[in-house]
């Protein structure tokens, strides 16, 4: 993103639904997904198309938050701000922006909210894959194997 779009894109500001650079979370139910919000109605995501076979056919992409959202609840979750400080709305967008068309994904190492949490604040984690992760230990450990 050049300099002017990012002064064209604070200037809108008032007129965004969301604050440019914000993690949005998509409940899908038994999960969530994640985006940045790219500004002007879109966001970069880590997403599949409809048809895709394997979890390696997903690619980041820029979309519009509408279709992303698809009728699903939209928060922002910027919620490592506190222990962490992000970076910049418009490096946060440039960040989404130079790893468009990757076809990097796994869902336990490389997925939607590692690629949000980069791009915010330059760590590559998931709260979500450790919770599960921790729980099905638990599980494993609580078991009669």
């Amino acid at each position: 993103m050049n300099l002017f779009m990012c002064a064209f894109l604070y200037s809108i500001q008032l007129f965004e639904p969301y604050p440019l650079g914000s993690i949005l979370r998509f409940n899908r139910g038994s999960y969530d997904h994640y985006a940045i919000y790219a500004g002007l109605g879109s966001v970069i995501h880590y997403s599949g198309e409809a048809d895709m076979k394997t979890q390696y056919d997903a690619k980041v992409r820029r979309e519009s938050l509408s279709a992303v959202a698809a009728g699903s609840p939209v928060t922002v979750a910027n919620i490592h701000d506190e222990e962490t400080q992000p970076f910049g709305r418009c490096d946060i967008v440039r960040r989404a922006q130079s790893r468009i068309g990757e076809y990097k994904y796994s869902i336990l190492s490389n997925n939607c909210e590692h690629f949000v949490n980069w791009c915010r604040y330059g760590k590559h984690f998931s709260s979500q894959v450790n919770d599960k992760l921790r729980s099905a230990t638990r599980y494993v450990l609580r078991t009669d194997l």
